[in-house]
């Protein structure tokens, strides 16, 4: 009888907090009607950064996706470098390092988020999105980006491997593919400088940017191999 009343109290209790988590979800869903998103030139507020402690508990990855899809009135008030400083912050960059072929979450993302797909057909899109790119740069003792030029490893990455995909127009061409290779050589140096802190891993998205996007540097043909290994690239996305 006592171990009956044990399991009969262990399964209330975990009822209890199926109970509590449910309603946690509904406060995420919520999120985006409760939480003032700023004006036009502010980047957008993520769930996952008012609700950190509900947040880690979303194991569900469509969940994840859902949650953090922006309502199409949010996205319609804010200018382009809004929304590309939004993407520096998007809760799912971190997929990019659960995967073995890096891109393949790039397309999981761009598929699933309409950020996304509404910063890629802004017609200055590329030119935002270098600004944003010239500006940022990898702190690895941070876990979370908190600022838009300071981020962490794994948005950085991401960024880098979606400016590569060519799902934005224009990063390629006139001014633009001249501003871009600068920044690329100039990351690629400061990263190879710094062996001790940056792995090949912190090279192979501007190796993939440089190849896909045509922009005519020169890396390691180990870093070029490595790269080719971790990317699908025109398998994803064509030429």
């Amino acid at each position: 009888m006592k171990k009956i009343g044990l399991i009969l109290l262990s399964a209330l209790m975990l009822a209890g907090c199926m109970k509590d988590f449910g309603e946690d979800i509904t406060v995420i869903d919520n999120h985006w009607a409760e939480v003032a998103q700023g004006d036009e030139d502010e980047p957008i507020v993520f769930p996952s950064e008012v609700f950190p402690e509900t947040w880690v508990h979303v194991g569900d990855l469509e969940t994840r996706f859902r949650i953090c899809n922006v309502p199409t009135g949010i996205l319609g008030m804010k200018k382009t470098r809004a929304l590309g400083q939004s993407i520096l912050h998007y809760p799912m960059n971190y997929l990019i390092l659960t995967y073995n072929y890096y891109d393949v979450p790039v397309k999981m993302v761009y598929e699933r988020s309409n950020l996304h797909r509404e910063l890629a057909v802004r017609p200055d899109a590329a030119e935002e999105l270098i600004r944003i790119f010239d500006e940022t740069r990898i702190d690895i003792s941070i876990n979370n980006s908190t600022g838009y030029s300071d981020i962490t490893l794994q948005d950085e990455l991401f960024l880098e491997l979606f400016l590569g995909t060519g799902l934005v127009p224009g990063l390629d061409t006139g001014t633009n593919k001249g501003k871009l290779k600068a920044i690329v050589e100039r990351k690629k140096d400061e990263r190879l400088a710094n062996k001790e802190t940056f792995s090949d891993l912190a090279l192979i998205p501007l190796a993939y940017m440089n190849e896909r996007l045509g922009l005519g540097l020169k890396f390691d043909n180990d870093i070029v191999n490595t790269m080719h290994s971790f990317t699908m690239g025109d398998k994803l996305f064509g030429k």
